[in-house]
């Protein structure tokens, strides 16, 4: 969206073009955003409906605007379905996370999660988890029953549009639902417009990791088949699932291609931390940064909106035993240097750090400590970012961050009020 000219960057007199989101369609008026300003523009095509133009889609638009001293008028000169692919439905509306607190709003949210519960009167209300495409929150609809909704066709893994009231409790957003409905039948809006992915593409970390590893294939004292090799042999056989798979239920990297930025960023991280702690072995670092979630793939299932939940053998086993037992399996018809082999099980058993957090052994080589230490610091750097999003700046939650065993401030430059001690 930013390579167009913005609608807040037009003179009277200017003419411009450029995808937009159709809001809303009145009688002779259409309700358009460019993300950042919403306006209500005249058009005299009749037939704009005919062409495929519908609430909640994307449209490539070129308006004009006349303006007098009284007052700015904006025309629809063309409108056409969008033709750009990069240009998607979400990126219009505003974000939870660009939500001032006390102000209400409605838009568009796919609907996670319901439960019925009590309020201390014992009235029924039925709280929310929601997602805008970018973050989860939870919305209270108060004097609600879960089964008032299901009869208005408002339920979980559908699409509903909600009116929403930002408040504050404990230090970070909250919501209030003040009304929510199903979406229109022939909206355009669909499930995939509104599952959080990570904010670098799947295809371009993926790729990414293909060519670190490609370079790294190189034969082992000209005989032995690079540890590079097993893993890239390993990522192409399961790559739509190690694409797609959330990395927790909760915690951290709980969104479809969780797993895939995780390892990505531990690559990342291992390959500069090579440049400083020279001594590691950069290709099991590369190697155990990779492969040290892939059990993953078989601990949880990972729904079509990105939510993870265990399967039998996730609970009986868990990822690290399944990940180690798939390395092995996957070595046995390649010739690998067993010492390198078994090096790369042990990060993989145990890269958790100790037996309370659910290793199998402590880290006994300094990749292995050193792939733990990696693993924990994005785990819990992306817990302060997930938090941080839905935060006022200068504020501190009033409960303790699960996986950081401590509240958290989110720092703000621009106050004056600070008492230092």
């Amino acid at each position: 969206m930013n390579d167009y000219e913005t609608i807040s960057q037009m003179e009277p007199e200017d003419t411009i073009t450029r995808p937009m989101l159709v809001s809303d369609i009145a009688e002779g008026r259409l309700l358009l955003t460019d993300g950042e300003t919403e306006i209500s523009a005249l058009i005299f095509d009749r037939e704009f409906k005919n062409k495929g133009i519908k609430k909640d889609s994307v449209a490539d638009v070129t308006i004009t605007l006349k303006a007098t001293d009284e007052q700015k008028k904006y025309f629809v000169e063309n409108i056409s379905p969008c033709t750009d692919p990069e240009q998607s439905a979400k990126n219009y509306y505003i974000k939870f996370s660009d939500i001032s607190i006390g102000t209400t709003f409605t838009r568009p949210v796919i609907i996670i999660d319901m439960t019925e519960k009590k309020d201390k009167s014992g009235n029924p209300y039925t709280e929310l988890t929601i997602c805008d495409g970018f973050s989860n929150v939870t919305a209270r609809k108060f004097k609600t029953s879960a089964d008032s909704l299901e009869k208005i066709n408002v339920r979980k893994d559908g699409i509903a549009r909600a009116k929403l009231t930002a408040g504050e409790f404990n230090g970070a957003k909250n919501f209030t639902c003040e009304d929510i409905t199903a979406l229109e039948n022939d909206s355009p809006l669909t499930v995939n417009a509104f599952v959080r992915v990570p904010p670098v593409p799947l295809n371009v970390m993926y790729d990414e990791i293909y060519s670190v590893l490609k370079s790294l294939d190189k034969k082992l004292f000209g005989k032995y088949d690079s540890i590079a090799e097993l893993t890239l042999k390993i990522l192409e056989a399961n790559k739509e699932s190690y694409m797609t798979s959330s990395a927790a239920v909760s915690n951290h990297h709980n969104l479809k291609g969780g797993l895939l930025y995780h390892s990505y960023r531990m690559m990342k991280a291992a390959d500069a931390l090579c440049g400083v702690y020279t001594s590691l072995d950069r290709e099991l670092m590369i190697c155990g940064a990779v492969l040290h979630d892939i059990g993953k793939l078989w601990e949880y299932n990972t729904s079509i909106l990105g939510g993870a939940e265990f399967t039998e053998n996730g609970v009986l086993f868990g990822h690290l035993y399944m990940g180690a037992s798939y390395i092995k399996e996957s070595a046995k018809d390649g010739n690998y240097n067993k010492e390198k082999l078994r090096m790369l099980m042990h990060m993989i058993v145990s890269h958790h750090g100790n037996q309370e957090w659910g290793a199998v052994v402590f880290p006994a080589t300094a990749e292995a400590r050193m792939l733990h230490m990696i693993d924990d610091m994005d785990a819990k750097m992306y817990s302060f970012e997930d938090n941080y999003n839905l935060m006022e700046e200068g504020t501190v939650t009033k409960e303790k961050i699960k996986n950081l065993d401590t509240n958290i401030y989110k720092p703000s430059i621009m106050r004056k009020d600070i008492l230092i001690p």
